[in-house]
């Protein structure tokens, strides 16, 4: 008894459609008019038969990796058709057709919008870091494209996709598609165009849009370094400064910038604005003047200075280390009085008291002046400087000591001497009033002193010399001046004679020894010899001694430089002391009180 085998020829699965576009509930859409059907088994000793819109129609089976494959012999028209596939035995027999699929062909693709895409961002200088941050608005109109809610609108920057699926407001308003920061990054900077496609279920695809171009800067400068304020190393701003113009300097090395940023420098909150140019991006650096009125409104005391970049785009640097500066437009107050030099009360500064420099006395009362503030003292143009010390400004005074080198390069003569006082921010006071001073630090050199005109004896009868006698004193080489006084000694007792202008012309003066120092040398040989002592107080060596042979004196007192009577009248001894006094010869510089 044999066993016969019944085989099911109707397929439980529905086939799939190769390329389509699953739609849910057994319908699919496919731009692929040639259809290939996918069929999972195959029952043995059978050939699937495709069947479209209910008919079996030609088609060729090939085996798949997974299954097999229907491939339609001919294109299906544009529109819907339902396809399913039947078995059929090598005996002929023909089983019920599988499950269907409901398939929509769709080769016609959406058409392009008319309108290029609308980029509001892009205003106002391009799309900056600050835009770019969230992504930008890319708005496209879908008017007389025949899109549908469920296609794919296609947001292109320079090429890049963002895929967006329409939904019916925005078939009927207008799609605004939110492209990421991602893709503004890939991208890159510069001019970027803009198209807009769409793609339908089928994955037909319209043409591009018209292009919007859009400017990409979101380059971020760094912020600027190493900020230093020209000519002011301790970062106090004084009034000249300030009219004459502040500049900020600072380093663009590793900032990231390009010609055409602007740098904004704040000074107490209060900008200033510079647009780098080709020259200062080669230079790697940069300075800005800041106005005058922007000190005027800081006024006084502290303020701080940053800087930032700014591109064209509006990208912002973070700003950089501040630094602080201290604004002093208020100058010391002038000195009332004229600088004090006490080295030339009597007659001058001579080499003795410019040997170690000298003092000048500077009152500070009413100067305003503060520890730390200096005094230029002006010995004509010859400076010397001074720093004020807490004691100073105690005292109310202070004293300069002028070194003798600066006296060395004014030499002889008159000299002007003022002052000034600068505060630590480099204001400075109005000159004070001049004192004049007379330098006679130039050494005087001894005279020579001659007695020729009395013969070769070189005698003098004191008692016939009635209006004393003559000293010739050369002046050639003493660099003795017009009021300078010559000290002609005689057995040291000294006769002074003041040099005229005609002494001094001549290079020759001729000094009168009075009868009274010839009688107080008294008889015999007597030294003579001079010195010369100028106005300041300066006295030459003396000079070389020649001799006179004095006779005939008569006893003489001497008190202050002057004869006086008899010792004998002063003191009421008698005659008889004559013989002694004849011997005593006394020269006294103070006043005697009688007896």
């Amino acid at each position: 008894m044999s066993t016969k085998t019944t085989v099911n020829l109707t397929p439980t699965m529905r086939p799939d459609v190769i390329g389509d576009i699953e739609k849910g509930n057994g319908v699919s859409v496919t731009s692929n008019s040639k259809l290939q059907v996918q069929v999972s088994t195959v029952v043995k000793g059978t050939t699937p038969q495709l069947v479209v819109d209910g008919k079996v129609v030609s088609a060729t089976l090939k085996k798949a990796t997974t299954g097999y494959t229907l491939i339609a012999a001919n294109k299906l028209s544009e529109g819907t058709h339902t396809v399913a596939y039947k078995y059929k035995t090598t005996a002929g027999k023909v089983g019920d057709a599988s499950p269907q699929l409901t398939v929509t062909v769709d080769m016609t693709a959406p058409k392009a919008p008319s309108v290029a895409p609308t980029i509001y961002e892009n205003a106002n200088g391009g799309i900056n870091a600050l835009k770019a941050a969230d992504g930008i608005i890319v708005s496209v109109s879908l008017k007389g494209t025949n899109a549908v809610e469920g296609d794919v609108l296609n947001v292109m920057l320079d090429g890049v996709a963002t895929p967006y699926t329409l939904k019916l407001l925005d078939i009927l308003y207008g799609a605004n598609v939110t492209v990421p920061k991602s893709v503004i990054d890939l991208v890159g900077q510069g001019s970027i165009p803009v198209t807009a496609s769409i793609t339908d279920a089928a994955k037909n695809t319209s043409p591009e849009s018209p292009v919007t171009t859009i400017l990409i800067n979101t380059r971020v400068p760094n912020a600027p370094s190493s900020l230093t304020i020209s000519g002011t190393p301790n970062l106090q701003i004084n009034a000249d400064q300030i009219n004459e113009g502040v500049s900020i300097d600072f380093s663009l090395k590793d900032t990231n910038v390009v010609a055409g940023d602007t740098v904004t420098v704040l000074v107490g909150g209060i900008p200033t604005s510079y647009v780098l140019s080709a020259k200062d991006i080669a230079n790697k650096t940069a300075h800005i003047s800041i106005p005058k009125a922007t000190f005027d409104a800081i006024g006084q005391g502290s303020a701080e200075i940053s800087a930032t970049i700014t591109t064209a785009s509006k990208n912002t640097s973070p700003q950089s280390k501040p630094i602080s500066i201290t604004v002093d437009t208020i100058a010391p107050h002038t000195p009332l009085y004229a600088p004090s030099v006490p080295e030339n009360d009597k007659g001058g500064v001579n080499a003795a008291e410019a040997a170690d420099g000298i003092k000048v006395g500077v009152v500070l009362s009413g100067t305003n002046a503060v520890a730390g503030d200096t005094i230029d003292v002006f010995l004509d143009a010859q400076v010397t400087t001074y720093t004020i010390s807490a004691r100073d400004v105690a005292n109310r005074q202070a004293v300069i000591s002028v070194p003798k080198s600066v006296l060395d390069k004014l030499g002889q003569g008159s000299v002007n001497v003022s002052a000034i006082i600068t505060d630590a921010a480099g204001n400075a006071s109005n000159m004070s009033a001049f004192n004049g001073i007379t330098l006679h630090t130039k050494p005087i050199n001894s005279p020579l002193v001659s007695t020729d005109f009395l013969g070769k004896d070189t005698s003098v009868d004191a008692k016939e010399a009635v209006d004393g006698t003559k000293v010739h004193v050369a002046l050639k080489g003493t660099n003795a001046a017009e009021g300078d006084t010559i000290n002609v000694m005689v057995n040291d007792i000294s006769t002074g004679y003041k040099l005229s202008a005609q002494d001094i012309a001549k290079q020759i003066a001729d000094v009168t020894v009075p009868q009274f120092v010839l009688n107080a040398a008294g008889d015999g040989s007597a030294k003579v010899n001079a010195t010369i002592t100028d106005t300041a107080g300066n006295i030459s060596q003396s000079s070389a001694a020649t001799y006179l042979n004095i006779s005939n004196t008569a006893p003489t007192f001497i008190e202050n430089g002057s004869s006086v009577a008899l010792f004998t009248h002063r003191t009421g001894l008698d005659a008889s002391t004559d013989t002694l006094i004849n011997s005593v010869k006394i020269s006294i510089t103070y006043a005697l009180g009688d007896g």
